[in-house]
């Protein structure tokens, strides 16, 4: 599992995190140690880069944060 795919998951899962990465999604994406790519699509919300980066077209449409 990738740290973007790892990250996701807990996202998904720990809602303590998900606020966290809602308040600083900076220092999150840092601890998970997730590439500069990453981070911006992330940031962005962009599932489709997102799709792109892991190989995975199923999962992100429903664990992307939005950060709105």
């Amino acid at each position: 599992m990738s740290n973007l795919d790892g990250l996701l998951a807990k996202l998904s899962t720990d809602a303590e995190l998900k606020d966290q990465f809602i308040a600083d999604p900076e220092s999150i994406m840092d601890a998970e140690n997730l590439t500069d790519d990453e981070k911006a699509a992330m940031l962005d919300g962009d599932v489709d880069k997102l799709s792109d980066i892991s190989g995975d077209n199923q999962v992100y449409g429903k664990n992307v944060v939005s950060l709105d």
